[in-house]
C-alpha cells in the first residue's frame, strides 16, 4: 500500500492532469472558502497550530454571537413595527 501511495505522490508532482486539476480546483476552493472562519480552524488543526485553532474558534464564536444578537434585534424591531402598525389599523374609525 505504501508503494502505491509513493507512486501516486510522484505522479501528482509531475503529471499534467494533477497540475491542471489543481489549477482549476484551487481558485474555486479559495472563492468558496473566502471569509469562512470554520475553515481557518481546520487549517490550524491540520497544521497542528493549537493556539491558532483556539484563536480562530474564539473569533468564530464571537462572530456567531454578533450574528445572533443582530438577528434578535431585527426580529424584535420587526415585531414592534408590526404591532404598532396593527394598533394604528385597529384604532382607525370605520
Amino acid at each position: 500500500m505504501s508503494d502505491l501511495l509513493e507512486l501516486t505522490a510522484r505522479a501528482e508532482a509531475t503529471h499534467f492532469w494533477f497540475h491542471g486539476f489543481r489549477g482549476y480546483v484551487a481558485p474555486a476552493i479559495r472563492e468558496i472558502a473566502a471569509g469562512r472562519r470554520d475553515l481557518q480552524i481546520l487549517d490550524c488543526v491540520a497544521a497542528r497550530d493549537v493556539s491558532g485553532a483556539r484563536a480562530a474558534m474564539r473569533q468564530n464564536i464571537e462572530q456567531g454571537r454578533r450574528s445572533v444578537e443582530a438577528a434578535f434585534k431585527e426580529a424584535l424591531a420587526r415585531a414592534y413595527r408590526e404591532q404598532r402598525s396593527g394598533e394604528r389599523l385597529s384604532t382607525t374609525p370605520s
